[in-house]
């Protein structure tokens, strides 16, 4: 999935709107993996990290719910996790999440 930065873009923010659309108040998008590093091919899909306060209680089935939903009817494959921001802050060195935020790029909300 070939794209460019401002195609992504909308991508994230038909999803952001979407996710908005099931309750889910988004703080902030980080992407990472392939898209945020340039080295996408034309199989990539778009990797993000969904920080909302609405994630704080929930199990992650719950969230992978929510998330997946989201996706429904936007014709490219995202990958997302979701986090509350003191899930985020939270996690140790040498994980996904520790790579999307030394290495990911913040979608400004």
């Amino acid at each position: 999935m070939a794209e460019t930065r401002q195609t992504i873009k909308k991508i994230i923010f038909q999803y952001i709107y979407n996710l908005q659309a099931l309750g889910i108040s988004v703080q902030k998008v980080i992407i990472f993996g392939s898209q945020a590093k340039g080295t996408f091919t034309e199989d990539s899909d778009v990797d993000i990290v969904v920080i909302s306060n609405e994630f704080e209680k929930m199990g992650l089935w719950e969230k992978a719910k929510y998330l997946g939903r989201a996706a429904r009817g936007i014709p490219y494959p995202i990958e997302a996790i979701g986090f509350s921001p003191s899930q985020l802050k939270k996690s140790r060195q040498g994980t996904l999440i520790d790579e999307a935020k030394r290495s990911g790029v913040e979608i400004l909300i």
